[in-house]
């Protein structure tokens, strides 16, 4: 039977910075704001004062923008996308002859462009294939290379670079917008606003807890004959990593978890030779889960799935899937309480267990590097 884990893995992904809203464009209010991924950072934004009042949330039709100090800078605006009127943050990239702007959605990465008299315009590529003689292809170019010769037409000497683009890649089209301002502009600045998140994040975990495991598990002591689980100590530490710029809500998780045991047995259906006992005084866990966040809150449910690997004596290792579900329980922006529980089987494949084999909970405390 499948063993649903309730797990709080406070595993929250915000965190406040100074910065200010712009409610209008010269009236400002100073202040926290919430650093988020670049999903969630388009359609909100969430202010603080100071660290002691609730939180204020503000969308793309109530205020002008907002930006991190010395940081990323987004700007509320209508623009229309697929046939479609809508309101978005977008981060401004580059502000000059041509402003530069960038969002991220389901779809994937978006940038726009805008000049004096000509509207704010698009120029990735879109998903959808391109349809030739009945024959399916994308567009060889990831760029819409002819809005950008045409907002760009008075400066001839960079349609060559512009026919180049291969792919929407932020740095080539910041650099590309810069260096049209400063032919067409050399008097005044061209203001860069890009600041990238850093690539990984990381955050620890020390835990503590208990695991329950079966008799056909390959780590269990001899006294496990009369019941179908029996609870072992465990402790140790779990690292998440997070990739801002790609993923909002998914982490990677590892770490070591070690378990308290006083003699190891090997069920004889994993060997070709009779049950066999052998005196081992340790049992480590290597975890190695993907870890989703369905919701962003101080109290939030989560997602585990993946596979445990097992070093039960110095030369035996093996591994069971693992899955489990949970809530996130925030304390404060860096440190957070966590309960933890995830259930193992016997499976090579994930979502297909047919033996359930252990399950555990876990008591621990995570730290924001």
């Amino acid at each position: 039977m499948l063993f649903v884990c309730m797990s709080m893995q406070s595993q929250s992904q915000s965190e406040f910075f100074p910065g200010y809203v712009q409610l209008t464009k010269n009236d400002t209010l100073f202040g926290m704001i919430e650093e988020k991924g670049n999903i969630s950072s388009s359609t909100e934004c969430i202010f603080r004062s100071n660290a002691s009042v609730p939180s204020q949330y503000y969308y793309p039709d109530d205020i002008y923008g907002y930006r991190f100090s010395n940081g990323k800078y987004y700007v509320a605006r209508k623009f229309i996308s697929k046939g479609d009127t809508i309101s978005l943050f977008l981060e401004y990239l580059v502000d000059g002859v041509i402003d530069l702007y960038f969002y991220r959605d389901a779809d994937g990465d978006h940038y726009l462009i805008e000049k004096d008299n000509l509207p704010l315009k698009e120029i990735s590529r879109p998903k959808e294939f391109q349809y030739i003689n009945g024959r399916a292809y994308y567009p060889n170019s990831l760029i819409y290379s002819n809005i950008l010769r045409y907002y760009m037409n008075d400066c001839p000497d960079l349609h060559k670079e512009i026919e180049s683009l291969k792919s929407a890649q932020q740095k080539e089209l910041i650099q590309l917008t810069k260096k049209y301002h400063d032919i067409s502009c050399p008097n005044e600045a061209c203001i860069i606003f890009e600041k990238r998140m850093p690539k990984i994040k990381v955050n620890i975990q020390p835990v503590a807890g208990v695991t329950y495991l079966g008799k056909s598990f390959l780590f269990t002591d001899l006294g496990l004959d009369s019941k179908a689980y029996k609870p072992y100590f465990q402790c140790g530490i779990h690292t998440y990593f997070w990739m801002p710029n790609q993923s909002e809500k998914l982490f990677l998780k590892t770490g070591i978890i070690y378990i308290q045991n006083n003699v190891n047995y090997y069920h004889s259906s994993y060997s070709n030779f009779d049950d066999y006992y052998a005196k081992e005084k340790f049992g480590i866990k290597i975890p190695l889960h993907f870890h989703y966040q369905i919701f962003r809150s101080n109290v939030t449910p989560v997602i585990n799935f993946g596979f445990n690997g097992y070093y039960t004596s110095w030369n035996y290792f093996f591994v069971n899937s693992s899955i489990g579900v949970g809530i996130n329980a925030k304390i404060t922006d860096r440190i957070n309480c966590n309960l933890s529980g995830e259930s193992e089987y016997l499976s090579p494949v994930i979502f297909i267990p047919p033996t359930q084999v252990a399950f555990s909970f876990l008591l621990g405390l995570t730290i924001k590097l």
